[in-house]
This record gives C-alpha cells, structure tokens and sequence, in this order.
C-alpha cells in the first residue's frame, strides 16, 4: 500500500493546484475562449436533447446529429435571408450618422436656448462631431478587416461546433464519471449545489433571450409612438445591447438621443432639443422598468445583483476576455456568491443549504397543501383501473426496429410514454370537432383512438389493488366523482363488478361532457355537480393531460405512478404518488 499524504500535504497540493488554475485563467483567457462558447452552445442544446429522450426514450446520438444539422442548416441560410435586411438598415443607419455630423456642425455655430436660458454647447458639439467621425472611419476600415477575417471566423465557427457536438453527444458519460468519483458522503449536498448553479444559468440564458426581445420591442413600440425615425433599427440596437450589463442601456441610448436632436419628430411640434430630451426620458423610463419590473420576473432574483457588482464584474471580465467576459459576468459572479456560501458554511459546520419541509401526513387528514378537501376526482384508466401492460408490451415489439439504432434503447417504455402522451393532443382534437359540429368525424376519430391505444371493454378492466377498500373508506367522509373519456354504460359495468357500487356520487362521462382533458372544463363539471368548490378538490390522475385540466380548473392535482405517466410526466402535480392506494396516508 502506498503511504498516505498528511494534511498538510492535501492542503498544500489543493491550493496550489488552485492557484495554478487561476494563473491559467488569467494567462490563457482568451484563449479558452472558443472552449466557453462551446460549453455555453452545448448547455443549450443539452436541454432540448435531454428532453426529447426523457420524453420519448429514443437513443441520444441521433437526436444529437439532428440538432447540429439543423444548425449548421440555419448558419448557411441565415446570412441569404438576413444580410440583405442588416446591409439596408445599415445603410441607412449610416446616412443618418452622416447627417448627424452636418447637422451638428451647424448648429455647434448656434448657441443652444432651452426653456428661455441660452446654453453654449459648442465644445460638446465639437466633440460629439469627433466621435462620430472616428465611428464612420472605423466602419470603413472595419469592412476591409472583416473580408480578411472570414476564414479565421470560420475556422473558429468550426472548433466550437466540433468540441460542441463531442460535449453533448459525452454529457451523461461526463456527469456519472464525474459523480462515480465524489466520495458517496458528499453526493447529497454537492447534488444540491449543482441544481442552484444550473438554476442560476438557467436563468440568465432564458432571461436573456426574453429580456432583449422585450426591451427592443418597447423600444420600437416607444420610438414609434414619439415620432423618431429609423425606429425598428434602435429597438433592435437595444434589445441586442441587453447583453452588455449596465453599460448596454446607456449606450443604446446615445443614437437615439443624437437622430432626435437632428432630425427631430415627425409630427410632435417640439423643438430638437427638447425632443431629444424626451427621447432620452422614454429610454430612462424604459430602463427603470426593466430593471425594476422585467428583470426580476424575467431572470429572477438568483442572478440579480447590486449594479456595482455587475460593473465591477463586467470591468474584470472585459480585461480578461473581451466582450464575452462581460456577457458572462453576472452568471459568473452568481454562481461564485453560491460557492463561497457553500465555503462559507462548511469551514463554519454551518448546514449550506436549507433542509426541504417535509409534510407528514396524519391519519384522516383532511386537508392537503394546506387547502381544506370535500371532494375527490378520479380517473378511471390508469387510477382506478389498472392500464393494459399487453398494449405497452404489443407496440414495444413494433418499435423493436429503433434498437438497430441504439441496443440500449427501451422499447416498452417508449411505448407507454407515447401512450399517455395521446391523451392530451387528442382530447384538444376532439373538443375541436366537437366545436366545429362534426360530431360523426368525432366519433370515428374517438373509435380510431380507441383502437390504437387499445382501450379494452369495461368488464375486462381490473381496479388498481388497493383502491376498492380506498373507496369505500373514502366514500364514508368525502364526495367522489369520476372523471372519464368513457361513456356512462362502461363505467357502471366497471363500477359493479369491482365493489365499488354506491360509492360515486358523479360520474362525468365522456357522453356528457362537450370537452376532453386536458380542457379544464369536465373537472369544473364534476366540482359543480357535486356543489363543491373547485378550491375544495383533488383530482387523482395518471398523465399530463389530467395534470392540465387540475391546474386550470383550480383544483389540487395528485399524480400516481400506477397508469401511463411518469414522474416527469406529472413534474406539475401538486402530489405524486406511487399508486392510487397511497391516497389513503393522505386523506
């Protein structure tokens, strides 16, 4: 055996692999710099391909090469369609600069009288004049440098593409060997501090995405309203420089202020100069809203933080990596408060992260969440009646030929995810024949669903083990209702031969509902039938669409395993449990 480094010798190594680390942020910064977009690239992608194989079940490889063919699709025809717009608007973005700079050179010869006192504002003017100067030669020169700097865009484009496709096609190899080498004592807490770093990028990608399609909207809607010209132009000069905290708002505000003074509005009779004062009050307004209103709902208050942090923050990263380094400074600096927090209370044995609340049930308890419950909505496949396996097991052997794909793929499972995943498509396309009065396409359409998802006839259906008793014990304090695609007659053939006789008090039926979940409106029908609040219900489900239709109606939903759904199916009901039986811990 080896012998075994003291403390001191762990401390010593820890640290100074930490500063090597540091050291090589700091010497090879922009370097690494096509390494962070492509992690940045895969983390988007990740999220779409994730989802489709938690939901479908379908091998990751092929859903991966999809994505990047369908990028690299969009990189090809996005400078044909989107080029000939950018070169017009420019172009006359550009004309408007150069009339800036005549206009302002006349009238820096002028002096400036605003609400009666006279202002000299030639020095200003001369200087505004030099900027903008220096900005129109920069485009020129700029143009020639873009020509000879195509092939190393490219060559860029390419290498972040490639490290792209290896990290999301290795994601979950990377996360188990990653997870398989942290000591098991520690897995808990670190799995903790994993999820509140993921939400905090979480938060800033989405919101900020959100965020500049938002500000250029009001901008363009605003610029628009006021009269200035070349509006749409600003909006999307706004929405793009969202993406540079603090300072981006204020530079986006420069080209508008500077086309109000010259050119003034095109049907308010304000003078130039006080028109652009009002410009400049719409682009502070609009600012105070965003940052009192839009950020905090849009990217949430895990990434927002004090405007010197982020100015602070943007300042280091623009040293240390240009403008992306200041895009990402507040994430960055987020992601380090939730590390040294963690730090923090470990080096203090303080608990890092604050225990989740558990709910106990008591016995005959008659609320759930807090929220008084009267009354009780079932299911009748999947939560009182136990779902077809054969039909799982029957459409796994057909789709059998996508292992030639993937040898690791689950087939069966697959299936029943796209079983329960009918129900909710195909109740929407029922209510809309319904509505539209084809009621014989209906019934075909409703006849065909029926044949596919291999719905068997009532008197073949066996309860869900445990729910009988469930029923009768329930029925003794509770008002139950059933909540079905199926018609009357099925259900009361099912109802008698199960035990369960005298224990509903209504039943809605497919036959006597014009919609179908997830629409909320057969669960608001079951709650007024039985003259309880919608407040006052649970409703126990197998799938999303029962989900859905709770959440709209007002009513508590309760997902269980025991049918087509699983957990990240029901990730949206109020209570999950493993079968319908387990009710009984509950209420």
């Amino acid at each position: 055996m080896s012998a075994r480094w003291s403390q001191q010798t762990k401390l010593i190594v820890t640290i100074g692999v930490l500063l090597g680390l540091v050291w090589a942020v700091f010497r090879f910064g922009r370097v690494l710099s096509p390494v962070v977009v492509a992690v940045i690239l895969s983390y988007l992608i990740n999220q779409s391909v994730g989802w489709i194989v938690r939901n479908t079940g379908w091998p990751r490889l092929p859903i991966v090469i999809v994505h990047f063919i369908l990028i690299l699709a969009l990189l090809i025809s996005a400078p044909a369609i989107l080029t000939p717009r950018l070169i017009r608007a420019v172009g006359a973005l550009n004309l408007d600069l150069q009339g800036v700079i005549v206009e302002l050179g006349r009238r820096s010869q002028e002096p400036v009288i605003l609400f009666g006192f006279q202002l000299e504002v030639s020095q200003l003017y001369n200087q505004i004049i030099d900027v903008l100067r220096t900005l129109l030669q920069s485009f020129v020169s700029g143009a020639v440098d873009i020509v000879f700097n195509v092939a190393a865009a490219l060559l860029y484009l390419i290498l972040v593409l490639v490290l792209s496709v290896y990290m999301v096609k290795d994601t979950p190899q990377m996360g188990r060997f990653i997870y398989q080498r942290i000591p098991p004592a520690y897995r808990p807490e670190l799995r903790a501090l994993w999820v509140e770093l993921v939400a905090i990028w979480d938060a800033f990608f989405r919101g900020q995405v959100v965020l500049g399609i938002v500000v250029a909207s009001l901008v363009t809607t605003v610029m628009t309203a006021v009269g200035l010209r070349n509006a749409p132009i600003l909006g999307l000069i706004s929405g793009l420089l969202e993406v540079i905290p603090t300072f981006g708002p204020a530079i986006a505000m420069i080209p508008g202020v500077l086309l109000a003074l010259v050119q003034g509005s095109t049907w308010l009779p304000l003078t130039r100069e006080v028109f652009a004062l009002l410009v400049a009050g719409c682009y502070l307004a609009i600012q105070q809203i965003e940052n009192h209103f839009i950020v905090p709902r849009i990217i949430g208050r895990r990434v927002h933080l004090h405007p010197v942090v982020i100015l602070s923050g943007a300042l280091a990263g623009a040293q240390l990596s240009g403008i992306l380094g200041v895009f990402l400074a507040a994430p960055v600096i987020a992601s380090l408060r939730i590390l040294f927090g963690y730090a923090y209370a470990k080096i203090l044995d303080l608990e890092p992260f604050k225990p989740p609340e558990v709910l106990v049930p008591t016995p005959h308890q008659r609320q759930i969440g807090g929220r008084p419950v009267r009354g009780i909505l079932f299911d009748l496949d999947g939560a009182l009646a136990e779902t077809d396996d054969a039909l799982a097991k029957q459409w796994g052997r057909r789709l059998r030929f996508l292992r030639r794909i993937s040898s690791r793929l689950d087939t069966e499972h697959a299936a029943r995810r796209l079983i329960g995943m009918l129900e909710g498509p195909s109740g929407r396309i029922l209510s809309l024949l319904d509505r539209m009065g084809l009621e014989d396409e209906a019934a075909r359409f409703h006849g065909w669903l029926c044949r596919l998802r291999g719905v068997r006839p009532a008197d073949a259906l066996q309860p869900v083990a445990g729910t009988p008793q469930l029923v009768r014990a329930l029925a003794a304090r509770y008002r139950l209702c059933i909540v079905t695609t199926r018609c009357a007659e099925e259900v009361n053939t099912f109802l008698e031969q199960n035990g369960f006789n005298g224990a509903f008090s209504v039943i809605v039926s497919g036959d006597c509902s014009r919609r179908l979940r997830p629409h909320p409106q057969p669960v608001r029908q079951a709650a007024e039938a039985l003259g309880v609040s919608p407040a006052q219900c649970v409703l126990v489900g197998d799938t999303g669409a029962d989900v859905q239709a709770a959440k709209a109606a007002g009513v508590f939903a309760i997902g269980v395993l025991c049918g087509f759904g699983d957990a990240k199916d029901l990730s949206d009901a109020d209570l999950i449990l493993p079968t319908t039986a387990h009710l009984a811990d509950w209420l």
